[in-house]
């Protein structure tokens, strides 16, 4: 689950990273167009040609001409305003998206923290002990033959100690086990009884047929590795007893 809310957070940290960049690009944009903006000139709105009668270098003028000399300011007045409007938004966008790039970066910043916690907290449930809690019954302990305690020394090489290795059924169809000492004790009674040692013996508690092979035993891994563990955490193992 950690993992999976790294990888999440690795790829929000790339899209913020691809979004910055855009604002970026953004801004830069914003800029060039800022800086290539009209610059705007003053414009003298007051009419220096007196309500009298013109001067005489000035009365060769038409009124065609006249007009049009009034026309061009107003234009130029119009451009100007333009200009000024234009420039305005340029710079409420530019504003807005160093905002906006802002943002982003808040947002990275918080993902990245969110990554590293996830990430501390991975390392501290891998430094912890790997603790495995079972509830044990009398059954899973002992042998069902002759109600002896199983052995998990599967490093003795002392032939009585493991004799009380747990043993499991070689046949799919069988799941029971016993110790290995019952398991011989049986091999050695059916000889007896036929006059000939048999490799294979039925199980002592269903009667299935090739179910234990006393001199290949086929240990029981999975019991055993639980009684070794439960050795490990004693406190926490809980052996119930047969009623």
């Amino acid at each position: 689950m950690l993992k999976q809310s790294i990888s999440k957070k690795d790829m929000a940290l790339d899209r913020k990273d691809t979004e910055i960049a855009k604002k970026d690009r953004e801004i830069a944009s914003l800029q060039e167009s800022l800086n290539k903006s009209k610059p705007i000139d003053v414009v003298d709105m007051i009419d220096n040609t007196s309500s009298k009668r013109p001067r005489t270098e000035d009365a060769s003028k038409s009124t065609l001409a006249f007009q049009h000399e009034q026309n061009q300011k107003i234009v130029k007045i119009k451009e100007e305003k333009i200009v000024r409007v234009e420039k305005r938004v340029v710079e409420s966008n530019l504003i807005e998206a160093r905002a906006d790039l802002e943002d982003v970066r808040g947002q990275k910043e918080a993902a990245e923290a969110g990554l590293k916690n996830i990430r501390a907290r991975i390392d501290d449930a891998n430094r912890m002990p790997k603790v495995i809690s079972f509830q044990l019954k009398y059954e899973h302990t002992h042998c069902g033959t002759c109600l002896t305690k199983f052995s998990a020394d599967t490093d003795s090489k002392d032939e009585e100690i493991r004799k009380f290795l747990p043993v499991l059924s070689a046949s799919k169809t069988c799941d029971h086990y016993f110790c290995h000492g019952c398991v011989l004790k049986r091999q050695a009674t059916l000889a007896e009884e036929d006059d000939k040692v048999r490799k294979w013996i039925q199980c002592m508690h269903c009667r299935t047929i090739t179910s234990f092979c006393p001199s290949e035993p086929k240990y029981h891994r999975l019991l055993i590795d639980i009684l070794k563990q439960a050795k490990w955490t004693a406190p926490q193992i809980k052996e119930e007893p047969n009623e």
